[in-house]
């Protein structure tokens, strides 16, 4: 697969080890415009999505003039319109903390609403990439997911998002970037494909998804499938909840650092700094995870 960057990430920023976000994109930026009744939709009397797809793929309702509008909209308010951003802004604060270059990339239905909703994400992170990260962000054209938005398709778009996700996984991890996969945004079957390619053997990438009462974004780790289980593996991940906080430089002479850093890109270890804790969700389900073998083992 080809990958084209911005222009503008070439020389020493490709040197860095990049956080690569793919985020499935949803419909929660029309379906927060409707509910606020912005100035375009107010004047068409247009109550659900259903209205609204039906509008723009009339021509009644300009997708160019609304993009334009929403993406105002979004750019001052981005976390209460946008579920997608409610997930993945404090986690680009993080990487930025970090001076990573990071990629986005965003997988968005084939239906009005989905080019409408991908295109004002699309601006909006090229608006705060200068503005907020000194161009270490750089987001990509939206991709849309053929099949996805259509009810006689719908099976065969959910294959398609999961044969592209897990595609741009293997490309980035090959490469050695981290990929973090953001799958608030869809339905929940279009979470549930999300989650699937980001735990398919060889692959692995944890997926970071909102809770809707909670709105607190959990990140469940990438489960270390074979041949990950090894006993090298557990070792490592036993060394640093006993510790809660241990020196990375240790933790690499002792298990070697193609092992630690690929316990980070599967979510199981997080950096600080010069040093490497256990991910809150890696702890909780770390510790579930003996249990687990235990009883797979009794039942043969």
């Amino acid at each position: 697969m080809w990958i084209e960057l911005s222009p503008h990430l070439d020389g020493l920023y490709l040197m860095l080890r990049r956080w690569v976000h793919l985020i499935t994109v949803g419909a929660s930026i029309a379906q927060n415009a409707l509910r606020m009744g912005v100035d375009s939709l107010g004047e068409l009397d247009i109550g659900d999505l259903g209205g609204l797809e039906e509008a723009l793929g009339s021509g009644v309702l300009s997708l160019e003039e609304l993009a334009e509008e929403l993406f105002k909209v979004v750019l001052e308010s981005p976390k209460a319109m946008s579920a997608e951003l409610n997930t993945c802004l404090d986690v680009l604060k993080e990487g930025f903390e970090l001076r990573r270059v990071q990629l986005i990339y965003l997988f968005h239905t084939d239906t009005w609403i989905g080019r409408l909703c991908g295109g004002v994400l699309y601006r909006f992170f090229e608006e705060v990439s200068v503005r907020d990260f000194d161009g270490l962000v750089a987001c990509q054209e939206p991709v849309e997911v053929e099949g996805l938005g259509d009810s006689m398709r719908f099976r065969e778009g959910l294959a398609n998002l999961l044969g592209l996700i897990a595609e741009y996984i293997a490309s980035f991890k090959e490469m050695g970037d981290r990929v973090l996969i953001h799958a608030t945004g869809g339905f929940k079957p279009e979470s549930a494909m999300a989650l699937l390619a980001a735990n398919l053997p060889g692959l692995g990438a944890p997926v970071l998804y909102i809770h809707e009462y909670f709105r607190e974004v959990v990140r469940i780790p990438a489960i270390p499938l074979s041949p990950r289980l090894e006993r090298v593996f557990g070792g490592l991940m036993d060394r640093v909840l006993q510790v809660d906080r241990a020196y990375r430089g240790q933790l690499e002479r002792e298990f070697g650092g193609d092992l630690v850093d690929e316990a980070i890109k599967l979510g199981w270890l997080i950096e600080d700094g010069e040093y490497i804790k256990p991910s809150r969700m890696g702890v909780l389900i770390w510790r579930r995870l003996p249990r687990l073998k235990r009883r797979r083992l009794k039942r043969r």
